[in-house]
């Protein structure tokens, strides 16, 4: 949905100078789903006069080409960019590069002030007095050094914002008019609502870009705005609607309020989106909050992920400390959320990110330890170092031996071939190696096998009950046995002869003929290679640790593979089926694997809705 576009036409309504000379574009321009050439004929009806792209990872190539030939057709026209991934903090060519671009705003900057300045000192000739713009950088003359305007805004400035309106509301004949765009051309379309009631974050974690600015004082939407966004947002049909807040329920029992009313009004007028979160409140004296939002979430069966997130980024303090990061004890965290869990039987699964600084093997396994005990499902993220972000410094880079690799295509996505991505992947620091970081992508993958798959579900039990830890046998499996087997010694001349050096080639493997993120590379082999990938381990189980024949040969008999997928067995008196889904591209998950426990250990992560126990495909014929 066009939400930069709706708020800064409505801040500009309400505060521009020259409202009654500018004529806005309509919202459908703003389509991430277009071509370059529909786009461009979009533009060629409305010759504009400003045009402003927002920069991040997934349309940076594609919003530097247009922001370029806008400059080429229209030589007087203001380009202007802004977002997270802009360099020209760190660069002083920035400008020199991209000739077309005549402003760039920090992305910790507030669009719509900067809109508003813009439009209200350009002339028909293009020419900006940038002194009177905030916070803006521009090129100097034909030299084009960098440049910053003498204006500028101070934390006091960003907490006095008006942020008291409802672009949702005021904009919402433009955002139909949207949405009836998207329907004539793509079909029906299952739309994204983002929705903002606060900006700012007062946290300053190091890999962080968010837009409101991190280490700032958070600003508040008052509620009445709040509502009529959420009564727009009511009549629109959404798929998802997402809330944009850094630290949702910081401000207590107004937070609680939010998602209640949401859930009301989304009941009255029929509606059946989901919702999620860009994160919650980071103080244990917010929990209670927390608490109280997620059990209003589950009531009215709000969450887009079906489950409860934690997000930790790392469990090890100096970790944290590297980053800057603040988290509610971990402990705490659960014990809390444990209690809302039952209420509609909802799995907790937590949030990490590969590869920060201080991180190394002996720590990741101890993770792995530590969630595996309580059977916590993972979702892991890459790091992707942003240079709007505090990590993106020389000198922080320099002191954690930050290692990175440039991607243009997608890192962990195999069913896209976007090559608009512009991913600065970290892959490497003080300590720990490129190496390492394979060799953590696979442990994950054997996690996510045992704990999401169920897989050698009775026998991992039994060792778990002898006081060996899940990360200490994952461990064990990988650099005593599957270390020296050829597979993995293809795994790592892939790694290193074609992930870590071609800009094109994301973090995927062939897997019988089927591409396969490193991440889930383990899950793809027990699905896809049983005789001689599972039942191996099962031999190893049984040397390695002696763990009971019985236990071995039942894991072995339940186990999902290729070959039985669409059969079913009998245990006891009970009837396994082993038929979870059709073999079809756009096959989905379906209750017969939801109910099938085996494979519903921990829960199943937003993924399974389209991948067999959520994390590999089932294209097959």
């Amino acid at each position: 949905m066009p939400v930069l576009w709706a708020q800064a036409k409505t801040y500009y309504e309400q505060h521009g100078k020259k409202s009654n000379e500018w004529s806005w574009a309509p919202c459908y321009a703003d389509l991430y789903g277009n071509d370059l050439e529909k786009t461009k004929l979009i533009l060629e009806n409305i010759k504009p006069d400003v045009f402003a792209v927002s920069l991040y990872v997934w349309n940076y190539q594609s919003a530097h080409t247009i922001a370029k030939w806008v400059k080429e057709r229209w030589p007087s026209c203001l380009v202007i960019t802004g977002g997270p991934h802009q360099y020209f903090k760190h660069n002083d060519d920035w400008f020199k590069k991209h000739p077309y671009i005549d402003g760039s705003l920090p992305g910790d900057s507030f669009g719509e002030l900067c809109i508003q300045e813009i439009l209200d000192n350009v002339d028909k000739n293009g020419n900006v007095d940038w002194n009177q713009v905030g916070n803006v950088c521009y090129p100097m003359g034909r030299s084009r050094l960098k440049n910053y305007s003498k204006k500028l805004y101070t934390t006091k400035h960003k907490t006095e914002f008006d942020y008291n309106w409802s672009a949702y509301n005021s904009q919402l004949p433009g955002i139909r008019n949207f949405i009836d765009y998207v329907k004539s051309n793509f079909g029906k379309p299952r739309l994204l609502g983002i929705i903002e009631t606060t900006r700012g974050c007062p946290y300053g974690c190091t890999y962080c870009d968010w837009g409101g600015g991190i280490n700032t004082k958070v600003i508040k939407r008052d509620f009445e705005y709040v509502k009529q966004d959420i009564d727009a947002i009511c009549t629109l049909e959404l798929g998802l609607l997402y809330f944009a807040d850094a630290n949702f329920g910081i401000f207590g029992e107004r937070d609680v309020e939010i998602i209640s009313y949401l859930a009301k009004t989304r009941t009255a007028k029929k509606q059946n989106f989901s919702v999620g979160y860009g994160g919650f409140a980071k103080t244990e004296n917010r929990l209670p909050y927390i608490k109280e939002i997620l059990k209003i979430d589950i009531l009215n069966q709000l969450s887009v992920l079906g489950e409860i997130k934690i997000s930790l980024q790392s469990l090890h303090d100096d970790v944290l400390k590297n980053i800057d990061r603040k988290n509610v004890a971990f402990e705490k965290q659960i014990s809390v959320l444990q209690s809302v869990s039952p209420f509609k039987k909802l799995p907790i699964y937590v949030e990490l990110i590969h590869g920060l600084p201080g991180m190394n093997l002996e720590k990741f396994y101890h993770e792995l330890n530590v969630l595996g005990q309580k059977d916590l499902s993972v979702q892991w993220y890459p790091w992707i170092l942003l240079p709007e972000a505090p990590a993106y410094s020389r000198e922080y880079r320099t002191t954690h031996g930050i290692q990175t690799i440039i991607k243009t295509s997608e890192w962990w996505w195999a069913d896209s071939n976007s090559t608009n991505n512009h991913n600065e992947i970290v892959v490497g620091s003080s300590t720990y190696s490129s190496d390492n970081y394979l060799e953590m992508l696979l442990a994950s993958s054997l996690y996510h096998l045992f704990v999401q798959g169920g897989y050698y579900k009775s026998s991992i039990k039994h060792l778990k009950k002898q006081g060996i830890p899940l990360g200490s046998i994952i461990q064990s499996l990988i650099q005593e046995f599957l270390y020296l087997r050829p597979e993995y010694q293809t795994v790592t001349k892939h790694w290193k002869e074609q992930v870590l050096v071609n800009p094109s080639q994301g973090c995927f493997i062939h897997v019988h003929e089927q591409e396969v993120y490193l991440g889930l590379y383990f899950v793809a082999m027990a699905f896809l290679n049983h005789n001689n990938f599972t039942l191996p381990i099962g031999e190893w189980l049984k040397k390695k640790y002696q763990c009971p024949d019985k236990k071995i040969f039942q894991d072995q008999q339940l186990t999902v593979h290729v070959e039985n997928f669409g059969t079913h067995t009998t245990q006891s008196v009970f009837q396994i089926s082993f038929q979870t889904m059709e073999f079809k591209s756009q096959s989905i998950l379906n209750n017969t694997l939801l109910q099938f426990t085996q494979f519903k250990n921990s829960g199943n992560i937003l993924r399974a809705r389209k991948k067999l126990f959520g994390l590999i495909d089932t294209n097959y014929s």
